[in-house]
C-alpha cells in the first residue's frame, strides 16, 4: 500500500530522509556510515549497492555489448553509450577565428581588412592609380577623384560657406573649410612628432618628407625627386 499512498514509513534517524521499503532505508544508511559490504573480486573497487557492483564488474569485461550505430565504438554498459551519443548528437559549437592583422612594411599601422592597408600603404608609396579623364590628375582613393572630377571640371558647388564666400562640391569639404579656415583646427596629427595639419594630403606629404623620406614624383632629365608632383 505504501507504493500507491506515497507513504514513507521507514525514516532515517540522522537526517530527513524517509523510505518506501525497508531495504531502502539500509542502502540509504550506507550513505551515512560508509559500509560498502559489496566488493570486487578484481579491484580494490566497494560500493553499499549490489547494483553498482554488478555494474563495475562488466568494466572487467572484455565483450562490450553496446555497439555505436554511427561509428566503431562500443561500450560495456548502455549507460555509457548513451554518453557517447551525444557527441553524434549535440551541435558542434564553431570557434570564431580571431581575423589575420595586415601589418604595415612601413610603420606600425595594423588592421584587420585588406583594402584599408592597400590605402594605408599608398600614403607611403605615393602610387595614385585613379586617373582623371579630362586632367592630368589622379588620385590614391576613388572618393578622391569624385570630389576632384565635381570641383575642378563642373561648376556645380552647392555647398556655401557662411562666414565667407567660400563654396564646396561636397558636404566634407565646406565641413573641413569651416574647421580648419574659421575654427583654427588641425585635426591631422602626425604618429611620429608633434606636427599637425588641417587637411589630410597636407599630413602625408609631411609624412613622406619627413619620415619616411618617400619620394614618389621623379624628374626625366635628372635624378631629383620630390614628395608632390608640383614642387
Amino acid at each position: 500500500m505504501a507504493k500507491h499512498t506515497n507513504t514513507r514509513p521507514h525514516k532515517c534517524t540522522l537526517c530527513d530522509y524517509s523510505a518506501v521499503e525497508k531495504k531502502g532505508l539500509k542502502f540509504h544508511m550506507a550513505t551515512h556510515t560508509g559500509e560498502k559490504p559489496y566488493t570486487c573480486e578484481f579491484c580494490n573497487f566497494a560500493t553499499h549497492k549490489k547494483t553498482y557492483l554488478k555494474s563495475h564488474v562488466l568494466t572487467h569485461s572484455a565483450d562490450k555489448p553496446f555497439k555505436c550505430q554511427v561509428c566503431d565504438y562500443s561500450a560495456v554498459q548502455m549507460g555509457n553509450l548513451k554518453k557517447h551519443m551525444l557527441k553524434h548528437t549535440q551541435p558542434k559549437i564553431k570557434v570564431k577565428k580571431e581575423p589575420k592583422k595586415h601589418s604595415c612594411p612601413h610603420c606600425e599601422y595594423e588592421t584587420v581588412i585588406k583594402e584599408a592597408m592597400t590605402k594605408h600603404i599608398r600614403t607611403h608609396t605615393g602610387e595614385k592609380p585613379f586617373k582623371c579623364q579630362q586632367c592630368d590628375y589622379s588620385a590614391a582613393q576613388s572618393g578622391t577623384l569624385k570630389k576632384h572630377v565635381l570641383s575642378v571640371h563642373t561648376s556645380e558647388r552647392p555647398y556655401n560657406c557662411g562666414h565667407c564666400d567660400f563654396s564646396s562640391a561636397s558636404k566634407n569639404g565646406l565641413f573641413s573649410h569651416v574647421r580648419t579656415i574659421h575654427g583654427g583646427e588641425r585635426p591631422y596629427q602626425c604618429s611620429y612628432c608633434d606636427y599637425s595639419a588641417a587637411q589630410n594630403g597636407q599630413l602625408k606629404d609631411h609624412i613622406m618628407a619627413k619620415h619616411t623620406n618617400t619620394r614618389p614624383h621623379k624628374c626625366t632629365l635628372c635624378d631629383y625627386s620630390s614628395v608632390t608632383k608640383k614642387s
